[in-house]
């Protein structure tokens, strides 16, 4: 078995690249606003639409139109596109 020399370890070093930055999961209060369309699942997997009606500092209240409202972490919302 052959030892390598300090200057062949040297060499041999590619240049030092940093990690690609994380991609973000997590969604932010700043991507959704009053009036949004949005969708998410409740507890039982039922899927729910409603409009931001309000927006807190880590969820956002919904209204369905049917009289009921939710309030929903953003990490849950989905935004709802007109076709």
């Amino acid at each position: 078995m052959q030892g390598y020399h300090g200057a062949e370890r040297r060499d041999e070093q590619a240049p030092y690249e940093p990690p690609p930055e994380p991609a973000s999961a997590t969604t932010h209060a700043r991507e959704f606003h009053r009036g949004d369309t949005v969708t998410f699942n409740d507890r039982d997997g039922r899927n729910i639409t409603g409009v931001i009606v309000r927006i807190n500092q880590r969820t956002a209240t919904l209204g369905t139109g049917d009289g009921g409202t939710w309030r929903v972490p953003f990490h849950a919302l989905r935004r709802v596109l007109d076709v």
